[in-house]
């Protein structure tokens, strides 16, 4: 594993109302990890159960700052 993708995992768990069971659906319909931070609000708002909020890239964003620092 590379050090981006363990940034990207660590990331994933501060984003607010994501658990584990959430991030591994995500990760599943998106591909990677990476993707659950790359992906447009259209791709995840095509996830049963996914609403606006968590498809606001502005909480993935401050997730992954918070992960890099």
């Amino acid at each position: 594993m590379n050090d981006k993708n363990s940034i990207y995992k660590l990331a994933l768990t501060f984003i607010p109302g994501v658990g584990p069971v959430l991030g591994k659906r995500l990760v599943a319909y998106l591909g990677s990890v990476e993707k659950v931070f790359t992906a447009k609000k259209q791709d995840f708002l095509k996830i049963p159960g996914i609403g606006e909020k968590l498809a606001n890239s502005q909480l993935r964003e401050q997730a992954l700052e918070i992960a890099q620092n």
